[in-house]
């Protein structure tokens, strides 16, 4: 007989606004453990944790989003959450990121070359494709956030395949599948 393997199945989030007080997500550490709770009772193993960066408006160092994490983790671990976390950020692009990646203030999903990439709804499909260039010149592959908020993908479904044919990756809400 062969040996008896168990497989966990994980379930990972790869979109998540949990750490208070840093964008419109958790306002407290209270709300943050109940999203962890809810995750978990969901069937979340695994949680990329991405507070937004928007030039001007949300922007946390990549460094303290780490602390940060490890903190939310502890207090998750605390709470018999099994929920692992890890670092990210979900970044609203404009060009001039080079800058804020090469120096490292801007947490990629869990320090990997993966970045999560939100635009406007209404943006050009133009202008979406031509950032996924940017980025992936500099090393890193896009994953575009709610893709089915882009009014220009909905447009036309080849738009996406065009995307993913060039190395993007795609990030949908669970409540755009679900029917919410």
């Amino acid at each position: 007989m062969g040996k008896n393997t168990t497989y966990q199945k994980r379930v990972i989030d790869i979109h998540s606004h949990i750490l208070p007080g840093v964008d419109d997500g958790a306002k407290s550490i209270d709300e943050t453990i109940e999203m962890l709770r809810i995750a978990w009772h969901e069937g979340i193993t695994d949680m990329i944790v991405t507070p937004h960066y928007q030039s001007g408006r949300y922007f946390t160092q990549a460094e303290k989003i780490k602390e940060k994490v490890n903190y939310i983790q502890s207090l998750a671990e605390d709470n018999h959450i099994p929920v692992r976390l890890y670092p990210g950020t979900e970044v609203y692009f404009r060009s001039g990121l080079e800058e804020r990646l090469d120096s490292g203030q801007l947490a990629t999903m869990n320090g990997s070359g993966y970045m999560l990439m939100e635009f406007s709804p209404i943006e050009e499909f133009t202008y979406i494709r031509n950032a996924a260039e940017e980025i992936l010149g500099l090393g890193y592959t896009p994953i575009l956030a709610h893709i089915e908020r882009f009014r220009c993908m909905r447009e036309d479904i080849n738009r996406v395949k065009d995307l993913k044919n060039m190395g993007c990756h795609i990030q949908a809400n669970a409540g755009s599948i679900t029917g919410d």
